[in-house]
């Protein structure tokens, strides 16, 4: 019988080790797709949950980006102010602006305007827009002043913090109403993602035409302390308009290099202004900035004595506290010293519209725009006031009013809205 070959093959150790290996290569190979099948359901999920991140945090800026074309639309309705006889300025050999008048000039007082440009705060800033070109465009004055806080890019209010949109869009909507004008800073104007530094470059650029804010004085503290000067065909300085920085949050509202900037600026113009001058007399001025200064609360205080002799209440409301700086300073009373400035402009307090005169010194709060910073705001309108100085050429004085948004004789281009306060 012969002998059955044995199977090399099956028991051949070098093939149990090559099918261990093949074995072991084919157990790999699987848990590899698998493990990229995972990988692959888990990069879908990771990239749709990106996806919808992306997407919701580009909410805010598609619907600002609406926001402010919107706006936009609705600014290119408004038309330029018609000035009688508008008074072009000149810059002088000193570097400052000066208007020439052959009239009584205007000047035009606004404050706290409070643009946001957000999804947020739509209704508010085109209630704001609509009040500041009435009143402009109502009251054509020579002048504008805006006594700061032009922008309030608040996240929770407005839904954006950029500062340098709203600034844009307020800024060249006054530019476009075709009125010189000028600002002094206020806190808010630096509330968001711009410096204050860069809000004044902007305010300083040639982009607007009729906007005579400059940086100012690198020795002196602050942005936009400027004068600007009113005078007569005789060549005369009427009134010399001065623009103080208040220094947005900072404890003190004037430092010291302003107040010697005020001393010295002012011996320049009465050097200048010699000629009109009698002995012992010096050239009239008057003061804007944002913050008032310590003297309105004092003044304030003062008017609920009997009998004090010190003040005299023209018109107006203090509706609430009178917000001073921390730190006093000494301006006031080297405006007394000097005996120059005649009236002091100021905003902040946006509830605040009264006039006094205190210690010979006019002193006046504008009241302000504002639908939006102040809780409640938009349904008050006591406050909504712009402040008319009327300068008297021939005598050098001038006299104010308060002027409300509400009266029948502005007549508006967008309705003005219910107030709550105003019948």
């Amino acid at each position: 019988m012969a002998k059955k070959k044995k199977n090399t093959k099956r028991n051949n150790p070098q093939r149990k080790k090559e099918k261990k290996k093949f074995s072991f290569k084919f157990n790999k190979k699987v848990k590899s797709k698998a493990e990229q099948k995972r990988n692959k359901k888990r990069t879908v999920i990771i990239s749709i949950v990106l996806a919808v991140v992306i997407f919701i945090s580009s909410i805010p800026f598609i619907a600002n980006a609406v926001t402010r074309a919107i706006h936009r639309n609705q600014l290119a309705l408004f038309t330029p102010a018609v000035v009688e006889s508008q008074i072009t300025p000149g810059k002088e050999v000193d570097g400052n602006w000066a208007f020439v008048a052959a009239r009584d000039f205007k000047i035009m007082q606004l404050s706290d305007l409070e643009i946001a440009a957000g999804f947020l705060s739509t209704m508010e800033d085109s209630s704001a827009f609509n009040a500041i070109e009435t009143m402009i465009s109502m009251e054509t004055p020579d002048f504008l002043v805006v006594t700061g806080d032009l922008v309030h890019t608040a996240i929770s209010k407005s839904g954006t913090t950029n500062t340098m949109a709203a600034l844009k869009i307020v800024a060249n909507m006054i530019d476009s109403l075709e009125v010189y004008w000028t600002v002094t800073l206020g806190e808010d104007d630096e509330m968001g993602t711009a410096s204050r530094k860069e809000v004044a470059e902007y305010l300083a650029s040639e982009e607007l035409e009729y906007c005579l804010f400059e940086l100012g004085d690198e020795s002196v503290d602050g942005y936009g302390n400027n004068i600007i000067k009113i005078k007569n065909v005789e060549g005369k300085i009427i009134q010399a308009i001065y623009s103080f920085d208040t220094h947005g949050k900072s404890d003190e509202a004037i430092k010291p290099s302003q107040i010697e900037w005020y001393k010295s600026s002012l011996e320049k113009l009465n050097e200048e202004n010699k000629e009109h001058l009698k002995d012992g007399e010096t050239t009239k001025t008057l003061a804007f900035m944002h913050k008032p200064l310590e003297e309105y609360k004092l003044g304030y205080e003062a008017t609920k004595t009997q009998g004090a002799d010190n003040i005299k209440l023209f018109y107006g409301h203090v509706k609430e506290d009178v917000g001073v700086s921390e730190k006093s300073d000494n301006l006031f009373e080297t405006m007394l010293e000097l005996k120059s400035t005649q009236g002091i402009f100021c905003g902040h307090d946006h509830l605040n519209t009264m006039s006094m005169e205190y210690e010979g010194i006019r002193l006046t709060y504008c009241g302000s725009i504002d639908y939006l910073d102040y809780d409640g705001i938009d349904t008050l309108g006591k406050q909504r006031n712009c402040t008319i100085i009327d300068v008297d050429l021939e005598n050098s004085t001038f006299d104010c009013r308060s002027e409300n948004f509400y009266q029948d004789r502005y007549i508006s281009y967008f309705a003005k809205g219910e107030v709550t306060d105003i019948k």
